[in-house]
């Protein structure tokens, strides 16, 4: 039973660094698109 903790350790810093690249992931996602249907040109233009 000793041998699962280190595995199961593992498994949540899997699972958390998967939940912040898609809530990262998901702030660029958002930037970008704003980033591209702005109105303004100098703003797009970038």
């Amino acid at each position: 039973m000793n041998e699962l903790q280190p595995l199961a350790s593992a498994a949540g810093m899997t699972v958390g660094l998967a939940v912040c690249a898609l809530i990262l992931g998901l702030i660029l996602a958002m930037l970008f698109a704003v980033w591209e249907s702005s109105r303004w040109k100098a703003v797009s233009w970038l």
